[in-house]
């Protein structure tokens, strides 16, 4: 999230850091594939510094992060992949029932705000299949889904959140049946 938080031009918490925590994160994060008391150090370091950072305090280490760097560098499609995943389950669960839906309509619209993001990082080049029209086309219904749960949630829609859901696994389960 900090590589969109970089690439936004909108002024956003955390923008003035955002390359650098972005660049350390991404870091941290493709270490994690060697299990090492040095990768787990810096993984406990970058822990510590989104806690400060929750907590009002500025990011202590900081690199010269590029504004404009490539992806493929800074995020893989399969841990995407994992968070989507997660995402549609929540969906899933919180649109289970009208009730569930009343009562977690903050996470219906937090999750679909997350597949709406992470369906357009899906799609920056570098990244696998960044160039496949049909590729690019199940990422298009997948965030047109997110987007009109995000839309139902807001107005609390269940009928056309639970649609959309259902839109929204279609996109994920078609692509998945052509590119997994």
């Amino acid at each position: 999230m900090f590589g969109v938080i970089a690439a936004y031009d909108g002024d956003v918490r955390w923008k003035d850091e955002a390359a650098a925590a972005r660049d350390l994160f991404a870091r941290a994060g493709f270490n994690c594939k060697a299990g090492s008391d040095q990768t787990y150090n810096e993984a406990k370091a970058r822990s510590d510094d989104m806690a400060s950072m929750i907590q009002g305090s500025r990011l202590e280490r900081s690199s010269d992060g590029e504004s404009d760097v490539a992806w493929s560098d800074v995020a893989g499609r399969s841990p995407l992949m994992v968070r989507l995943e997660r995402a549609e389950k929540a969906l899933s669960t919180a649109t289970s029932s009208a009730s569930a839906f009343r009562s977690e309509a903050e996470l219906v619209l937090h999750e679909a705000e997350i597949v709406a993001v992470l369906t357009q990082v899906l799609q920056e080049p570098e990244l696998d299949d960044f160039d496949d029209e049909t590729y690019r086309q199940y990422a298009a219904a997948m965030g047109a889904a997110a987007q009109a749960i995000r839309g139902a949630a807001l107005e609390g829609r269940y009928d056309e959140a639970t649609a959309a859901v259902g839109r929204l696994k279609q996109s994920c389960d078609t692509c998945h049946g052509d590119y997994r």
